[in-house]
């Protein structure tokens, strides 16, 4: 990954995304991340949550598109299995990488990347399922919703402390 930087003469020319930000600065660090995983009207968006003390960033990782809804025949199955094998290879190099970036770093590592503010948060619903951890945001502008295969009791641990009074979380087992 890189990014452009104007030298002194004002040239523009690409440095790591590394180079680009003091990493020594310690002004915001990751608290946790997890992945999640959201619906699309053809597919599933891939992403992953990082959990600052002052925000969470969600960087994009990767989109499964409609060869997982052709996976009721068998040509459909086919292509959804390499679809996820040309995919996941790429995408679990993107998540090394984002491990070892500052959250600002995440933010610009990719145009799809944002960040919501906690005090941006209206209230967030945690359900647990037998399969997933189910998150619904509602912020002032929007309402998203997410799945993860997170533990319930991790991603509550995560962000029931920097929301506190914005959580509700319903447990399989009350």
């Amino acid at each position: 990954m890189a990014a452009s930087k104007v030298d002194d003469v004002g040239n523009c020319c690409q440095v790591p995304l590394e180079a680009a930000f003091n990493v020594n600065e310690a002004s915001e660090i990751v608290m946790g991340e997890f992945p999640i995983v959201t619906s699309l009207v053809m597919g599933n968006e891939h992403l992953r949550l990082f959990v600052t003390e002052r925000r969470m960033i969600f960087a994009f990782v990767g989109q499964r598109g409609g060869a997982a809804y052709a996976a009721s025949t068998f040509l459909g199955m086919l292509g959804g299995a390499v679809e996820d094998l040309l995919k996941s290879g790429k995408e679990s190099l993107d998540r090394e990488k984002l491990a070892k970036l500052v959250p600002d770093q995440i933010l610009v590592a990719n145009k799809d990347n944002f960040a919501v503010n906690y005090d941006e948060v209206v209230h967030v619903d945690l359900l647990e399922t037998p399969r997933f951890t189910m998150i619904t945001m509602v912020t002032r502008d929007e309402k998203m919703e997410f799945r993860t295969s997170r533990k319930f009791s991790s991603v509550c641990d995560l962000l029931g402390p920097r929301m506190a009074g914005k959580v509700q979380a319903i447990g399989l087992h009350g």
